[in-house]
């Protein structure tokens, strides 16, 4: 398919066939599919994947035509048609890098450069073998914290480095939402991090059971609970829940500008895997 065309054969396929056995379960799936066709040739295409929590995302628009620019435009309009029937706010877009004609063709369409996005992965290598004594407490989440966890995120994006462009565009209980939608865990793994300073940061994880890996999807902390190793703990625990799971290793993503978290991940044991430039569209 000429969505998937920017990745190698095989990756490729495997998303073929994630694309399929997903349709299987949900047909709507297959709703955000966009094509662009003149006089029976086939000219451009993409993929939107509507998510919980008022999201999308879609995948790199695929041009094969003299006229690029004219192509991507009606395929976009296309997409904003069907994003704004589904009330969404915001749709992002993953490409190699942000510059060149792709990014050009998203940038007409009224995306912006959000950020670059760094990859990483820590393997069972990497894993403490027990959860030692750190000052920190994680308290498992209950739907009877969903308030105070909604009010400690926000406190946890004051000031942040990562991705602070996104702070204020969407509600704390649609940022939830988006991160219980992440993996097959739900909210199983969500801790609420206290400490001497009362309630300090959350840390919220997802398990990808069918690629042998669990996802530190955030980890936050309040800006007075910064600078004093209190991230590295927080860690380190996840590190170990993912060792408690079973899995065989842990992935996260980072902004390739924030310099603190990056260090720290790499003192935790965290190797490059990828990087992405993140484009995004506000409804």
């Amino acid at each position: 398919l000429l969505v998937f065309s920017a990745l190698s054969p095989e990756l490729a396929r495997q998303q073929m066939i994630a694309v399929q056995k997903t349709a299987k379960r949900k047909e709507s799936t297959l709703n955000g599919l966009f094509v662009a066709y003149s006089s029976g040739q086939l000219l451009g295409a993409t993929l939107v994947n509507v998510f919980p929590g008022a999201t999308a995302g879609m995948w790199q628009p695929q041009i094969q035509s003299n006229d690029p620019t004219t192509v991507c435009a009606k395929l976009l309009r296309h997409v904003d048609d069907f994003l704004s029937k589904h009330d969404i706010r915001l749709v992002q877009c993953l490409l190699e890098t942000n510059t060149g004609l792709p990014a050009r063709l998203l940038q007409n369409g009224g995306y912006s450069h959000l950020a670059d996005l760094l990859y990483l992965a820590s393997s069972k290598a990497d894993f403490p073998q027990s959860s030692s004594e750190s000052g920190l407490s994680f308290k498992p989440y209950n739907a009877r914290d969903r308030q105070k966890l909604q009010d400690l995120l926000l406190r946890t994006y004051e000031e942040t480095k990562d991705c602070p462009a996104l702070d204020g565009i969407r509600q704390a209980d649609d940022i939830l939402d988006g991160y219980e939608a992440t993996g097959l865990s739900g909210t199983d793994f969500w801790f609420l991090i206290t400490g001497k300073m009362g309630d300090m940061g959350c840390l919220l994880m997802a398990d990808h059971p069918e690629d042998d890996q669990c996802e530190l999807v955030y980890v936050g902390l309040i800006p007075s609970a910064r600078g004093c190793g209190w991230g590295l703990k927080a860690t380190s625990y996840a590190q170990w829940l993912t060792q408690q799971a079973g899995r065989q290793r842990l992935i996260l993503a980072v902004d390739a500008e924030n310099d603190p978290a990056i260090r720290m991940y790499a003192e935790s044991g965290f190797s490059s895997l990828d990087r992405r430039s993140v484009f995004l569209k506000i409804f």
